[in-house]
């Protein structure tokens, strides 16, 4: 089967390049976040929110395609351990996030942790055995299961809020805008903190085992596109109540969703220190999460938001100052 599959991304990788770019985007953040900022906040801030993140990965397609000094910026070694650093927080903030959505359900937190763990061995397991179409492979068949459990997630939670649903507010209060426009800044440029998505420019460009190249900008766009629509599934379910049952059922929609991300990440984490080093970092990042823990799922990820927009937004002047100067340099000789 796996050798079926690594035949079919070969002869027509944009769907799978489409479909991992969604996965490795999403995180844990965007059903918990997400279901959160609707209900405290209201559907604008929502909308917000979620054009944010939309629009993510479509701006880093467009961008790093039209300015190739942010790809040289990104392959310093110093940029490289960074991102690697943010790549180890964001990886806390998925498995911190499987661990929390477990916590009220009868299967208790504990339950969560241990899913966690899996999902770790599994794939770095995985990474000593495969490399890049493994990452892509298994971001296309996660995702292809995130819409299928979705659909049956959100079905089943507006059939049993039938007369109880949730009451959303517009949310044009100052305070509600402020949130959903900070909360849009922050997502906007994420998606250059992802070392995939540059491995998947390189490979565009190599192909090394004979993979089609393809039109690489456009699987950036159609990838947000995909998660832009998962996304309706996060706003559906922010107007329905959970029993038990189903509290269960959505855990663990979370948890398929993060398990495409972490997937993501633990290969981001090997792109950018090397296959030895990488590998023994993301087992120091599983063995320091322990540790992580208390600072809970909304601390690690405003934090992991923060630092990522800073080193973001540094990389993009320095990659612009650099596309500048060679312009004056042709334009001067």
């Amino acid at each position: 089967m796996f050798s079926k599959l690594t035949n079919s991304f070969k002869d027509k990788p944009s769907v799978f390049y489409m479909m991992s770019i969604a996965a490795t985007w999403a995180g844990v953040g965007s059903l918990m976040v997400g279901i959160q900022t609707a209900q405290n906040f209201g559907t604008i801030p929502f909308l917000m929110w979620a054009t944010g993140n939309t629009l993510a990965c479509i701006v880093f397609g467009l961008l790093v395609h039209a300015v190739p000094k942010i790809r040289a910026v990104f392959r310093t070694v110093a940029m490289r351990y960074i991102f690697g650093l943010l790549c180890i927080m964001n990886l806390w903030v998925n498995l911190s996030g499987v661990q929390t959505i477990f916590a009220p359900t009868p299967l208790t937190e504990y339950f969560g942790m241990a899913l966690s763990f899996a999902f770790m061995i599994f794939f770095v397991a995985l990474l000593i055995i495969r490399g890049m179409i493994r990452n892509v492979l298994t971001g296309h068949t996660s995702w292809t299961a995130v819409y299928a459990f979705g659909l049956i997630v959100t079905v089943l939670a507006i059939i049993a809020s039938r007369g109880n649903m949730v009451q959303l507010q517009l949310g044009l209060e100052p305070a509600s805008l402020s949130m959903g426009a900070e909360r849009f800044f922050l997502l906007l440029p994420g998606a250059f903190m992802y070392p995939f998505f540059y491995e998947i420019f390189d490979y565009n460009d190599e192909n090394p085992d004979g993979t089609k190249s393809i039109r690489i900008r456009r699987v950036f766009v159609m990838g947000g596109l995909l998660f832009g629509a998962y996304l309706t599934f996060t706003f559906l379910l922010a107007w329905t109540t959970f029993n038990p049952a189903l509290e269960t059922l959505k855990a663990f929609f979370v948890s398929l969703v993060a398990l495409s991300t972490v997937s993501g990440f633990v290969f981001s984490i090997y792109i950018c220190f090397g296959r030895k080093l990488g590998i023994a970092l993301n087992i120091v990042a599983l063995a320091v999460w322990q540790l992580i823990i208390p600072m809970g799922f909304l601390g690690i990820w405003t934090a992991m938001a923060t630092a990522r927009t800073v080193v973001v937004l540094s990389m993009l002047a320095v990659a612009f100052y650099l596309t500048l100067r060679d312009r004056r340099k042709q334009v001067s000789t």
